[in-house]
């Protein structure tokens, strides 16, 4: 899919089908020189480009001449993983078009705030370190597509968690109550 929506922008001379072609790159395991050359060419065309890629974004990266040692992973074109305490970080990042299939988040802060932070739909693993107790309802909720969900918190309440696709769910708190366990036991 992601091959097909590479050709069809670099065929309207959109920068990101280039980015979409190099990394596809990496999926094809290439050994250790063309695996250098690959992020080589990678990390220049970010900088080539990157009022497109980053905008606004760049100012939550320390330099975007590293692609890979940023709070934002890329992969396959557009950013693949968050890993940030910033809310501002990952809500702008969800909000770019950079950020437009995010995957992965690794999250943490005072107190998890869904409708502040907006997370896409496409969210797949969430794994989040709260000081201030998590409802587990409102995540599954928000995030239909969440595969892997690991919740650090001082409290995580649950009455009922319907989600037919969570495959992993690990939680550590203080307390977990008893409808909690009950409703992930069912779940």
């Amino acid at each position: 899919a992601y091959a097909v929506l590479g050709d069809w922008l670099q065929h309207r001379g959109d920068p990101r089908g280039e980015l979409i072609a190099l990394m596809l790159g990496f999926e094809r395991k290439p050994d250790a020189d063309q695996h250098t050359a690959i992020r080589s060419q990678v990390r220049r065309h970010l900088l080539a480009h990157a009022a497109q890629f980053y905008g606004d974004l760049a100012r939550h990266v320390e330099s975007v001449h590293d692609y890979e040692a940023q709070d934002y992973r890329w992969r396959f074109g557009f950013i693949h993983h968050i890993a940030t305490h910033r809310r501002s970080a990952a809500r702008d990042a969800f909000a770019h078009p950079s950020g437009r299939f995010v995957a992965e988040l690794v999250y943490s802060a005072r107190e998890l705030d869904l409708e502040a932070l907006q997370p896409p739909a496409s969210l797949r693993v969430f794994e989040g370190v709260f000081d201030t107790p998590v409802a587990l309802e409102p995540i599954a909720r928000t995030l239909p597509a969440l595969r892997s969900l690991e919740i650090t918190a001082p409290q995580i309440e649950a009455t009922q968690l319907a989600s037919p696709v969570i495959e992993r769910v690990a939680l550590r708190g203080q307390a977990l109550s008893s409808a909690c366990v009950q409703a992930i036991a069912r779940a």
